[in-house]
């Protein structure tokens, strides 16, 4: 395979915040297709430089585990809520690069909250093809995932787990949805049955994904769900307003 170059590009206001974060260049050869590329590091989550040189040809996907690194301790029939990121869980931002562009969505925190108050564990499963495209680095990728952990801890939320297919869509890889790479990271972090848990997102691929896994899925209005709503021709899966709304649904299906 060829070798590639490419440098994420930011706004002048997102090098200013991010500092060498977005002016991280990536040289070297292409990660091989399927092979989910190894990202993210200590240091850049506590806001350091990334570690200098390509990412590994042969790695995992981007993963963050709680804070502090401790696997939590779960059976296999534990409730799982798999959550789409952006236009679910906060705005809908155009390649989000910076942490500064992240913001919450409406009833976002309020219905997490619900949820992890009835014991179910958040998982959030994200395409972020912008780290193949060179828009964002791992390093930055990396702080914005630090700050959404920050936003809803100060609401009483903890994530269990972030999990991120870096690719783009032609590279054939197994992690981006719908392709169920990412649960399949999820599960042997902490293990869970798919076919009980649910999936919410704004997009297609979302809803996609959970029929691939046998999980139960939720379309949001939010983001791109509106347009996914009218244009899909999805009848399988229930509609509803934002993620508060999910919430409720899956407590009532749950009861």
């Amino acid at each position: 395979m060829s070798d590639h170059r490419f440098r994420a590009r930011g706004t002048p206001d997102h090098r200013r915040g991010g500092g060498d974060a977005l002016r991280y260049l990536v040289r070297g050869p292409a990660p091989d297709r399927g092979q989910p590329l190894a990202l993210g590091s200590g240091a850049a989550r506590r806001g350091g430089p990334h570690p200098s040189g390509p990412p590994p040809r042969h790695g995992r996907l981007v993963h963050q585990p709680p804070r502090g690194g401790e696997r939590v301790s779960v059976a296999s029939d534990r409730r799982v809520v798999l959550l789409d990121r952006d236009g679910t869980i906060n705005e809908e931002v155009h390649y989000l690069a910076h942490p500064d562009q992240l913001r919450l969505l409406p009833g976002v925190a309020s219905g997490l909250r619900r949820l992890a108050q009835a014991g179910f564990a958040l998982v959030v499963v994200t395409n972020q093809s912008g780290i193949a495209r060179g828009l964002i680095t791992p390093a930055a990728l990396d702080a914005i995932h630090a700050r959404l952990r920050d936003l809803l801890a100060a609401e009483g939320v903890v994530l269990e787990g972030i999990h991120a297919c870096p690719h783009g869509p032609d590279d054939g890889c197994a992690c981006r949805k719908p392709r169920p790479g990412l649960v399949e990271a999820a599960q042997k972090q902490n293990p869970f049955d798919p076919r009980r848990a649910f999936m919410v997102g704004d997009k297609k691929a979302d809803l996609d994904l959970g029929r691939t896994v046998g999980a139960f899925s939720i379309l949001v209005r939010t983001g791109y769900g509106r347009q996914v709503e009218a244009t899909s021709g999805y009848r399988d899966a229930p509609i509803v307003d934002d993620l508060d709304a999910a919430a409720r649904l899956i407590l009532q299906r749950s009861s």
